[in-house]
């Protein structure tokens, strides 16, 4: 009997130790100067009420969170709850997060200033590489562990989602995380999917490389979307669910990228399957296409310069501005 006991003893002791040290380099003694960190919960976020510089590129930008850890214009402690006004969520990736902007130029706070007389308070939690698991573990967490109140939840979804839907799919929840081990664990298993799943490449260099091609190349559309575009309508129809099941409204943005505006097609795969997925499902849809893409093709480059930072395919203040607009005209918040 001590055979079994011993050996699942120190199995035991070194997990906590493993875990233990973890949690307190994560959460004791990281550095609190760093923005972003790891989540538990659903992989990455941004440190709550953090006041400091974010580099994006060649943009060094001020950056404040709130009590929620979200993005805000200010540090301030965020009500869980709330009767007073009317609330609404933005969340998606690095375009809703406004990376390489101002949070006052971005379209998020551009929209909170805004509604403000009206009495509607707006919270941003997007953050950078997010995709539909992560949009749907966050809000789960939200309103199902944190309680935070809200009315309507705004996704923007943006097209590398579907091959950041296959990045996150073995990814679950929990305390785990904290472990040394399991950090080398995951990285062997990438390594060990890369072998077993040739048609996928996990290689960063293809992942950014291909972020766009795989709309218009079938080799690529076969390689991610194929698996990518279901993992992201799962995920949304849970999110879906969710709030349903908690009275909070749903819609979701989808908006071209320099490639798409390049192309000067107001529709393509990406625009069909959100499309056919949300009169199926009875989900507002706000299309941004039109809003970026001339009749005319020889203008899509003065558009993309007027509109996306030098170099990047993020919106400028002009972009934020342009899609603020389009937002505030498109939304049914009432």
């Amino acid at each position: 009997m001590k055979k079994i006991l011993y050996p699942l003893y120190f199995l035991l002791v070194f997990l906590l130790l493993d875990g233990g040290v973890g949690y307190i380099y994560h959460r004791v003694l990281a550095d609190k100067s760093k923005l972003r960190i790891k989540s538990t919960r659903y992989h990455h976020d941004l440190r709550s009420q953090f006041s400091g510089i974010d580099l994006w590129g060649d943009f060094k930008q001020s950056y404040r969170t709130n009590s929620l850890g979200f993005r805000d214009r200010d540090t301030g402690t965020i009500a869980l709850v709330t009767t007073s006004k009317k609330r609404v969520v933005f969340i998606g990736d690095s375009f809703t997060e406004g990376v390489g902007v101002s949070f006052d130029s971005s379209f998020v706070g551009r929209i909170a200033s805004t509604w403000q007389s009206r009495n509607i308070e707006v919270l941003n939690a997007g953050v950078v590489t997010y995709s539909p698991r992560l949009y749907y573990l966050k809000m789960k967490e939200w309103i199902e562990n944190q309680h935070l109140s809200f009315d309507h939840l705004v996704v923007i979804l943006d097209n590398a989602d579907i091959q950041d839907e296959i990045v996150y799919e073995k990814w679950t929840p929990g305390f785990w995380h904290y472990s040394t081990s399991l950090s080398v664990y995951e990285k062997a298993q990438i390594r060990f999917n890369k072998i077993i799943t040739p048609s996928i490449s996990w290689d960063q260099e293809d992942y950014y490389k291909e972020r766009d091609k795989w709309l218009y190349e079938p080799a690529l559309y076969h390689k991610w979307a194929s698996r990518g575009f279901s993992l992201a309508l799962q995920n949304i129809k849970k999110l879906q669910q969710l709030c349903l099941s908690n009275q909070r409204k749903l819609t979701l943005v989808i908006f071209p990228r320099p490639e798409q505006i390049r192309r000067g097609a107001v529709s393509d795969s990406y625009v069909k399957a959100w499309t056919n997925f949300c009169k199926q499902e009875k989900i507002p849809l706000v299309n941004l296409y039109g809003y970026f893409i001339e009749t005319d093709p020889a203008q899509a480059a003065r558009v993309i310069r007027s509109y996306f930072i030098p170099g990047d395919v993020h919106w400028n203040d002009q972009g934020h501005q342009l899609v603020s607009n389009a937002l505030l005209n498109e939304l049914n918040i009432n």
